[in-house]
């Protein structure tokens, strides 16, 4: 499991440690579902 908190913080040492694995690519789309939630969770929240 990913802590996204600490792969957020440091996602190059993150990126590396799945390249070792073969699933950097997944990694970078997980960042960007990541982000993209953050962003209309923030939106949502600024609506109520």
């Amino acid at each position: 499991m990913i802590d996204l908190k600490a792969a957020r913080q440091e996602p190059d040492r993150y990126r590396e440690a799945l390249a070792r694995r073969g699933a950097a690519a997944d990694f970078d789309a997980l960042l960007a579902a990541d982000a993209s939630w953050r962003s209309h969770t923030e939106r949502a929240e600024a609506l109520r």
